[in-house]
């Protein structure tokens, strides 16, 4: 758990809000955690503000304008996001709500839209920032994630990321030096963008298979698959604990064996 201490605007003279954060997978269960790392998947995929117009679909059209499919999803993408920014839909505040496990020692257990809402609000009366939001918000997620690749390398592996800013920084680098040299590089400058677009692949949030319907599925799915391997309700594991039972059953399906481990996660 993180915690941390905020001003309530002018009533920051007398009072201070304590808010407590989850960040540690061997304590944050596992139905909460999809439910963040869904706000995440959303808010990585379409964006969550004016600025991600840019920054998530203006930038990747201009290097996917060569494939027709490409450009619809990241149009179709950009229509929610615009829609969701002018009804005040932010899944990376949502994502941060769902991380909150207490303020001021309350329990933070509703995470339905109207719970999340409700959260929300009380965080903006709390006196929390965008930068502090985003700020915090960074810190645990790298702390998440960089647990889950230690524990679970087969199932979270950053190669896609690592090979994207390798190129990115091998591009950068090379910029530089034609702006010292004087030299023109435009020519491997549009090889790098060609490899960059290769690398984008837009997600289908719109319609009845789209990605968020489908990761809901699948985790449900999973829950279903998981339940005869353990005496306990699946979504009451921690996250540690749900992915060490993924990572068992994929093992005994290598093995070719159909066994059920008794006791070990009751």
């Amino acid at each position: 758990m993180r915690e941390i201490e905020v001003n309530s605007g002018l009533k920051k003279l007398f009072k201070r809000t304590k808010i407590v954060l989850h960040d540690d997978i061997d304590q944050l269960l596992i139905d909460r955690f999809n439910k963040i790392n869904k706000y995440w998947m959303l808010n990585d995929n379409i964006g969550s503000s004016f600025q991600d117009i840019d920054n998530n679909h203006i930038a990747k059209l201009l290097l996917v304008a060569d494939n027709k499919d490409k450009v619809i999803k990241e149009v179709e993408n950009l229509r929610i996001l615009i829609y969701n920014v002018i009804n005040e839909v932010n899944p990376n505040h949502m994502a941060f709500a769902c991380l909150v496990a207490s303020i001021d020692d309350e329990a933070n257990d509703d995470l339905s839209e109207v719970g999340i809402r409700k959260t929300l609000k009380k965080l903006n009366d709390a006196g929390v920032t965008e930068y502090l939001l985003k700020k915090k918000m960074r810190e645990v997620r790298e702390i998440i994630y960089n647990d889950l690749e230690v524990y679970f390398p087969a199932l979270f592996n950053n190669v896609l990321s690592t090979a994207f800013w390798t190129k990115m920084k091998e591009r950068s680098i090379k910029i530089c030096q034609a702006i010292i040299d004087g030299k023109d590089i435009e020519d491997e400058m549009s090889a790098a963008d060609r490899y960059f677009a290769t690398l984008i692949s837009p997600k289908r949030f719109t319609g009845t298979d789209n990605e968020e319907l489908r990761y809901d599925k699948f985790f449900e799915k999973n829950c279903i698959m998981l339940a005869g391997l353990i005496n306990q309700p699946v979504k009451q594991l921690t996250t540690k604990e749900y992915f060490s039972l993924i990572t068992f059953y994929n093992d005994k399906q290598k093995d070719g064996r159909r066994t059920h481990p008794q006791g070990r996660y009751n």
